[in-house]
């Protein structure tokens, strides 16, 4: 049997291989920005902006910057395929600290900038002498301080990323699987194989290219030799998670949120299959104020049916210590905004990341015509481990709601904790079942992938995880590329008809390992608090004055209830 240690070292040079660095680089200019002058700075004579070298120092809190200039193609370059790749000083955990970075090319929004994603498309054969104007807005969010700032040209190899991930996913299933497991052994004897057949010589690209054709060949035995019809399937959507605020401000948030998006958009453009889902309309309303290009771009992949709008509520907020009428609020103006500005719908709950659940909910969703719950932040807890993750859930006066939790998390972790931002390798897709303790009464699971709070969303590696997961590999659960709500209907409508085969929970759904975020910083529970009792006296004084002849101050108390909402996140 072939070592793992051998196939990984040849994996790991052909991943080498996919985008060859050049050495050509932009010539750069950059300023910085006292705020955001977007609609004036795309015309902008760049004369007096200083030089961009080597040694550039840049980068404070709260920073922002415009990096502008032009890359030239070479001759040597003509006809291939080619990327930019910027070079930055990335790497914070989960990227959510990293410079936020939006990628205009020739003046069009190309795609965002960040730690995950930083080779971005210029074009699939190119000319020489042809020139690319670039414009890169960064913002910084900590005084984490930037040495230097670069644009590369790289050219890319689609036919040696191909083979790359038909033979390195199977391999990444077959290190899971156990020792004595004829799969495995079948698994590693096609990957070995294949890779024999690489010839990595330098010197000759038409024979690098021809041998790759062959391991693909020779690749396609591992998926028509899978067990895919006998494994549970889990259908895989795009998504991104993006705290409102956090260790940030709110005008990163919305840089962070365009980044994002014109990541999501960019794979769009280059993976048909690519299906993405988004739920908070504060931050879609920002972005259609800041960045209407994408948000028309974005409106229309809606319209397509590949980018899936849901989640009702306006935000994703606080739901123990925030009132009914704040809940109602979030719920009203979230499905409103999505109806008006997409005509959809909404029909789920989507909260992830809240610190537990009021038993008022359920209640509060049945009256708003709101169908089914979904969370994963119970599993981060060190007391008590919830018993079940597909059930009713019953609210305080009888409502049930179905309720489903994720769980996802990686097939090698022991404990309980699940995440929503998994790099969708095997490993998350095999936990993903691993850690479903109801596997006798439901085998179709649900799981969302993409980096989170800045880290860009899903990559390139993911959808290629993706596609090699949807032909079926031995001993790995079958994923399905699809949105989110056609899952949650089929869910919906079998807990309808089976009512007694699933479970019960009566009351609220506590964590104990996150109690402190609900008694900390009492001042700010208190002018919570404050505010909204304070707009509840506003409506009903705006109510009375109405009879006496007074124009009610509507537009006033939805700007006030909209400060209100957007700190309960």
């Amino acid at each position: 049997m072939p070592r793992l240690a051998k196939l990984d070292r040849l994996l790991a040079v052909l991943r080498e291989r996919i985008f060859l660095p050049s050495a050509v680089f932009a010539s750069l200019q950059f300023r910085a920005a006292d705020n955001v002058e977007r609609g004036t700075v795309r015309g902008e004579d760049r004369s007096g902006w200083a030089r961009v070298d080597r040694d550039l120092i840049w980068g404070e809190p709260d920073g922002y910057y415009w990096f502008g200039g032009q890359i030239l193609v070479p001759e040597a370059l003509a006809g291939r395929t080619l990327f930019g790749r910027l070079h930055a000083q990335f790497g914070s955990v989960m990227g959510r600290s990293d410079p936020q970075l939006l990628v205009r090319i020739d003046g069009r929004i190309a795609q965002g900038g960040d730690g995950n994603h930083r080779e971005f498309r210029l074009t699939d054969r190119a000319v020489a002498g042809q020139v690319f104007d670039l414009l890169i807005e960064a913002g910084t969010i900590e005084d984490r301080r930037q040495l230097g700032f670069g644009v590369e040209l790289v050219t890319h190899d689609r036919l040696a990323e191909i083979v790359y991930y038909d033979l390195k996913v199977p391999l990444d299933v077959a290190r899971l699987l156990k020792p004595d497991d004829a799969r495995r052994a079948r698994l590693l004897r096609h990957i070995n194989e294949a890779l024999d057949l690489i010839d990595f010589r330098p010197g000759s690209p038409t024979r690098f290219a021809a041998s790759l054709g062959a391991a693909r060949s020779r690749a396609d035995a591992i998926y028509a030799d899978g067990d895919a019809d006998a494994m549970p399937e889990i259908v895989a959507t795009g998504h991104t998670h993006i705290d409102v605020a956090w260790l940030w401000r709110v005008r990163e948030t919305r840089q962070k949120m365009a980044c994002s998006m014109a990541n999501a958009l960019a794979l769009m453009d280059e993976y048909p299959d690519y299906r993405f889902m988004y739920n908070q309309g504060v931050l879609l309303d920002y972005l259609d104020r800041d960045y209407p290009e994408l948000f028309e771009r974005l409106s229309g992949q809606v319209t397509a049916g590949r980018f899936e709008i849901e989640g009702a509520l306006w935000l994703e907020p606080d739901v123990v210590i925030a009132s009914g009428e704040s809940l109602i609020r979030h719920i009203v103006k979230g499905s409103r905004y999505h109806q008006e500005k997409f005509g959809v719908k909404p029909r789920i709950v989507w909260l992830p990341d809240t610190f537990g659940y009021s038993a008022a909910l359920p209640q509060l969703m049945a009256l708003s015509g709101l169908e089914i719950f979904i969370t994963h932040k119970m599993s981060w807890n060190d007391t008590n481990r919830m018993p079940h993750e597909i059930f009713f859930w019953q609210g305080l006066d009888g409502t049930q709601v179905p309720t489903y939790f994720l769980t996802t998390q990686r097939y090698e972790y022991d404990g309980i904790n699940t995440t929503y931002c998994p790099d969708l390798i095997p490993s998350h897709v095999m936990g993903t079942w691993k850690r479903f303790s109801q596997q006798g009464l439901h085998d179709e699971l649900f799981l969302v992938y993409g980096h989170g709070d800045g880290g860009g969303g899903p990559t390139r590696g993911m959808l290629e995880n993706v596609r090699r997961m949807e032909r079926g590999i031995p001993g790995c659960p079958k994923i399905r590329h699809e949105p989110m709500a056609p899952y949650f209907e089929r869910l919906v409508a079998r807990m309808g008809r089976e009512l007694e085969s699933f479970p019960r929970w009566v009351g609220e759904l506590y964590l104990e390992y996150h109690r402190g975020t609900l008694t900390s910083v009492a001042k700010t529970k208190q002018n919570n608090r404050r505010a909204e009792q304070a707009l509840h006296v506003l409506e009903l004084l705006g109510v009375m004055a109405r009879g006496q002849g007074v124009a009610h101050p509507q537009d006033e108390l939805e700007r006030l209830w909209e400060i209100v909402m957007l700190n309960q996140f």
